[in-house]
């Protein structure tokens, strides 16, 4: 009843010339309102894909390389000489690391905190030979990041990816860092008898309970 008062009080407004032209006036007043919405809520949009843009600027170069300097990542780090080739797989996490040395002859677990140890059925027994037969240098990141700081590399490209190339000429060691738009992807490490490829990985992932042993 109340809705055809209304729709016959609007019909009788329609017929005189004052209220048809007041029907129309809060026509367009609706029209203006519901323009004013969208474009608003548009704005809020277009502010937030503004704002998601902002947090998804691509990474520097050096933003790439401060990613090691967090120790926080997993790793495979390859190392060959001559004929021979040692394997280490791990996880570091702020400056400690747990992983598997794997040679020709044998795999062991390593922990590495204020000094190496091999696990051993849970237990920490201290060793010094992890790196006995290998260049050290060639997987120690801090001393690889150290170096290329005080360096001017050579920016390589090919079709498929970047990287820069420096020249230790007075250590002899010759170190290549890939890239591509969201981290480095891996190392490449030389010295006269030895080469190590580095390969990095989930970068921020890992916690403490990835170090238990």
């Amino acid at each position: 009843m109340e809705e055809n008062s209304f729709l016959s009080k609007l019909k009788k407004a329609w017929q005189n010339p004052k209220g048809k032209a007041a029907i129309k006036l809060g026509g367009y007043l609706l029209v203006i309102i519901a323009i004013s919405i969208i474009a608003a809520v548009g704005s809020r949009m277009n502010s937030n894909v503004e704002a998601e843009k902002e947090e998804e600027k691509t990474l520097t170069y050096s933003d790439k390389i401060k990613m090691i300097e967090e120790d926080n990542y997993s790793y495979v780090f390859e190392v060959t000489k001559g004929d021979e080739k040692v394997i280490f797989r791990g996880d570091k996490y702020e400056k400690r690391d747990l992983g598997y040395k794997e040679t020709e002859d044998k795999t062991i677990k390593y922990y590495i905190d204020d000094q190496i140890y091999e696990v051993v059925l849970g237990e920490l027994n201290p060793i010094d030979n992890l790196y006995n037969d290998i260049s050290s240098e060639l997987i120690d990141m801090e001393y690889v990041v150290d170096t290329i700081k005080n360096m001017d590399g050579e920016l390589k490209e090919n079709s498929y990816e970047k990287y820069y190339i420096y020249d230790d000429i007075l250590n002899n060691i010759k170190t290549s860092i890939y890239f591509n738009e969201e981290k480095i992807t891996k190392i490449i490490t030389t010295d006269n008898e030895s080469t190590a490829l580095l390969i990095f990985d989930k970068f921020g992932q890992i916690t403490e309970k990835d170090l238990s042993f």
